[in-house]
């Protein structure tokens, strides 16, 4: 399958494989003369490539879980590392949201009296 029709059926643009290809996070296709033969398996791989992207597991654990087999059960526990490290992001932008709750409020008339300027956080 040429590069434009696996763009067309994952929803990737053709930068973005080729992008996946040269970081080695799914294999070089089999070239097929001057074109690039992408198989099925690719496609599959591509689609989750474009799936766990969308949940922010990073490149290089895409790359990890595509390079290698997996026994039962390793694949659920870097997903559970990942979901953990969202979730403490989430609480992270919970108190950003809080300080900027407070702060919002302020009716100073510049920084000499804004307790912006007096927190230590």
């Amino acid at each position: 399958m040429r590069i434009s029709d696996v763009a067309k059926v994952t929803g990737l643009s053709v930068s973005a494989i080729r992008y996946f290809v040269r970081r080695s996070v799914i294999r070089r296709p089999v070239r097929n003369g001057r074109i690039r033969d992408y198989s099925e398996d690719d496609v599959r791989a591509l689609r989750f490539v474009r799936n766990a992207r969308s949940l922010n597991i990073p490149v290089r654990d895409i790359a990890a879980i595509l390079q290698r087999p997996w026994k039962k059960g390793e694949m659920a526990a870097m997903i559970a590392d990942h979901r953990r490290m969202v979730q403490s992001q989430i609480e992270a932008l919970r108190q950003v949201e809080s300080a900027l709750a407070h702060f919002e409020t302020c009716m100073c008339a510049g920084v000499p009296d804004c307790d912006l300027a007096d927190s230590d956080d």
